[in-house]
């Protein structure tokens, strides 16, 4: 069986590039440059997730914002009841006061 090898036509810029790694011969420098690239690929898909990541919990933060500010809503309008009520009992009581005196 014959081998073949089939000889790659790459710009001259890019074989600058991997003649930069480290290796032997230029196929050790290529696989090197090679496992680089896909160690670069799979972090700046990791980088990718993680920004996708950021984004759900600031959306996240948001709503509990909006939660947090309609609880305070209630409690002003539950606190403005309560004291209602008080001014109502206070009323009551003085007016049930006055009518057990006569």
């Amino acid at each position: 069986m014959a081998t073949q090898v089939k000889t790659l036509r790459l710009p001259p810029d890019v074989i600058e590039l991997i003649e930069s790694f480290p290796g032997n011969s230029f196929t050790d420098k290529f696989v090197h440059a090679a496992r680089c690239f896909a160690d670069i690929s799979r972090l700046e898909e990791e980088r990718q997730q993680k920004v996708i990541q950021l984004a759900d919990m600031n959306k996240l933060l948001r709503k509990r914002d909006s939660i947090v500010r309609s609880l305070d809503e209630i409690n002003w309008k539950i606190s403005g009841t309560v004291q209602a009520c008080k001014v109502l009992q206070e009323a009551s009581a003085e007016l049930l006061g006055s009518s057990d005196r006569k």
